[in-house]
């Protein structure tokens, strides 16, 4: 990320900042702090440009840059729980803004512009929704191939609704109702099923 050279031509504070950034390699990302998460938006940088990010070191102490600052500005603008949220806000940026970009941005202050928030925010909302189409996720899987019930997507869930409701008591079906009461108890909504 940086060389021995650029980083001993730093004030001490400022190495120890960007020696901490290159930790997020060998941390998981639950574990990462604000610091590693500059290094990730660092490595997808440099990826995307062949260069480092040039970070903001007006500031004699790292942890109360610009840089940081518009991290936390970021974070509460889409409204980010942990920092995976903001990972997933970097990599939606990298993926989706920056291609479309004509030149290279220089600032942290892209993260905060109102309508890059709102696409984000809209891109979230759409990978909530929930269509016929939509797989299941792992831990329902699970369960169906537990109960030896072929469903893969929401709309198999759905049809399995709508027969229990036409008939609930019959005993080639106990498995499915079985399956459902399951899933409620995981925090599948019977609404959700209704709405397909």
């Amino acid at each position: 990320m940086f060389s021995e050279n650029e980083l001993n031509a730093l004030p001490k504070r400022w190495q120890t900042h960007f020696k901490k950034m290159i930790e997020f390699e060998n941390l998981s990302q639950d574990k990462w702090k604000p610091v590693h998460v500059l290094g990730y938006f660092n490595k997808k940088y440099r990826k995307e440009n062949g260069c480092n990010f040039p970070f903001n070191m007006k500031h004699p102490t790292p942890g109360k840059s610009p840089d940081f600052y518009f991290l936390k500005q970021a974070s509460f603008l889409i409204k980010a729980n942990d920092n995976l949220d903001l990972i997933s806000y970097i990599d939606f940026i990298f993926d989706t803004i920056v291609p479309k970009m004509k030149g290279t941005f220089y600032s942290l202050g892209l993260i905060v512009k109102p309508e890059i928030i709102a696409n984000y925010n809209k891109f979230q909302q759409e990978k909530k929704k929930i269509y016929k189409t939509t797989p299941l996720p792992p831990e329902f899987l699970q369960i169906a191939t537990t109960l030896e019930i072929d469903a893969a997507v929401y709309g198999d869930l759905a049809f399995i609704k709508k027969a229990l409701a036409e008939d609930s008591e019959s005993p080639s079906r106990q498995h499915y109702k079985k399956l459902l009461h399951t899933l409620y108890g995981l925090g599948l909504k019977s609404e959700t099923l209704e709405s397909l």
